[in-house]
């Protein structure tokens, strides 16, 4: 385009100011509250989508002694012929306000009188329960934003903000191009330790940009 838009935001944010803010006890916190911090953190952790994280089944979540693996069987804004989003596993960490594995299990105990057959793992916070709407999702992440003081970002400025917090520190990186898209993929072997001893997010995974994200073992 001759005249192409300008970007919505001239800046990326820093995803440590939003990881102070989840770093809390949820044990005692409301429905509502755990709902917000448990999307926001999963959000951050893998470079998903919202509609990604949005149409997790309670059926595609598989727990191991210390993971947690979770496939995307909907068809997702990337799907297309020869690829597919790849499971997604999250590691289980020392630190449980910010660790997706206790997290995500103590969102889904909490839940488990109140969704009756709702096969999707987000559910309403209110009365009657039913499966959360992708823009009920979203605004729960627009709040944790809100209130990090990140009221000028929305909640796809995450995928963004993960990767230039993963490249600020030296993980390793590469881009492709393939079929008219570009890939942007890290080896994040170094961002658990800087995320531990800040006692922000540790994150593990290999994040490629376009959804994959699988154990770092070498």
């Amino acid at each position: 385009e001759s005249r192409p838009a300008l970007p919505r935001h001239a800046q990326i944010w820093d995803t440590d100011v939003l990881v102070r803010l989840l770093d809390y006890d949820s044990d005692k916190v409301d429905l509502i509250s755990l709902s917000r911090k448990v999307v926001t953190l999963l959000v951050v952790l893998s470079c998903q989508r919202v509609s990604a994280i949005h149409s997790i089944m309670i059926d595609d979540v598989f727990w191991g002694d210390d993971h947690v693996t979770v496939k995307i069987t909907s068809l997702l804004k990337q799907s297309r012929k020869g690829f597919h989003q790849a499971p997604l596993t999250f590691k289980k960490y020392s630190n449980s306000n910010l660790c997706p594995y206790y997290q995500l299990k103590l969102y889904l105990e909490k839940t488990k009188e109140l969704r009756g057959g709702i096969p999707y793992v987000w559910i309403t916070t209110t009365l009657p329960t039913k499966r959360a709407q992708k823009q009920t999702v979203a605004n729960w992440i627009r709040f944790c934003l809100r209130e990090a003081g990140l009221a000028d970002f929305t909640p796809h400025s995450l995928r963004a903000a993960a990767a230039s917090k993963a490249i600020s520190i030296s993980c390793a990186y590469r881009f492709s191009y393939h079929n008219n898209r570009f890939s942007l993929q890290f080896k994040v072997k170094d961002i658990n330790r800087h995320y531990y001893e800040h006692k922000s997010i540790p994150m593990t995974q290999v994040i490629n940009w376009e959804g994959i994200c699988t154990d770092e073992s070498s």
